[in-house]
């Protein structure tokens, strides 16, 4: 009987604690690199009952303003072995090293480790149809500036009711935003309007924006924004009065 795959990709990138996907684990979920030669190591583990085969690839990482993740192959940093199998309940250490010094600014990369469909034998090439999903994790790797320096901006505006936010990180290090709280108050202090938006990463030198479109009510008692974004190197905030014509074309 003829038999038909699926394959389906299923991606899952963290950050923190342990990176558990489909029947594997990966362990660290953050790797540091300080100079050229500098090695580390992620653990692999088949948390499955059956062996199982994985590939492991390396990415510069870099991100536009809407911080949507963007991936370029790369040879500055290098990972052993690149496809190997794990036996159910073992581990498997792999290693990765970077082939260039500290550059003025953080290099930020991804290493994905992907799970790959085992050869398939003489009785599953005979099975019925069925669907394999591939799972893949991915985790960054950061390699340190040769001098680290700590600046951020957050920027606000507001115009046809929309509040428009622009994160600016100048620091030579990523920072992780860990919150994103817009309020609006009025004239008399009280507050018409207290959003929170989530977001993510901002490399280092990068632009993350935000908008905020505010009910009709609240941006017509709105005398004042404050905006804040709390990181992981500290918290940035601004304030801007609310333009005259920062409502116009709301209903």
């Amino acid at each position: 009987m003829s038999t038909s795959i699926c394959l389906c990709a299923l991606a899952v990138v963290l950050s923190g604690g342990d990176a558990v996907a489909g029947n594997f684990q990966v362990q660290p979920t953050r790797l540091d690199l300080a100079r050229r030669g500098a090695t580390t190591e992620l653990t692999v583990s088949n948390r499955g009952h059956l062996a199982a085969r994985f590939e492991a690839k390396i990415f510069v990482w870099k991100q536009d303003e809407q911080g949507v993740m963007q991936l370029e192959p790369t040879k500055e940093i290098v990972v052993y072995p690149t496809l190997f199998t794990i036996e159910p309940g073992a581990k498997r250490s792999v290693r990765v090293a970077a082939t260039s010094g500290p550059a003025a600014a953080e290099r930020s990369y991804r290493i994905f480790v992907e799970e790959l469909p085992m050869p398939r034998t003489t009785a599953s090439r005979d099975a019925v149809t069925a669907v394999a999903v591939r799972t893949r994790i991915g985790v960054p790797i950061f390699v340190a500036p040769s001098r680290s320096e700590l600046r951020g901006v957050v920027e606000g505006g507001v115009s046809a009711g929309v509040v428009r936010v622009k994160l600016h990180n100048q620091s030579t290090v990523h920072v992780k935003v860990t919150g994103l709280r817009i309020v609006a108050k009025d004239s008399d202090g009280s507050v018409v309007l207290d959003q929170q938006q989530s977001s993510w990463y901002v490399l280092a030198g990068g632009i993350r924006r935000h908008e905020l479109t505010m009910p009709a009510l609240a941006c017509q008692r709105a005398s004042r924004l404050f905006i804040e974004a709390v990181t992981s190197q500290g918290t940035w905030k601004t304030s801007i009065a609310m333009p005259n014509d920062g409502c116009s074309g709301t209903k």
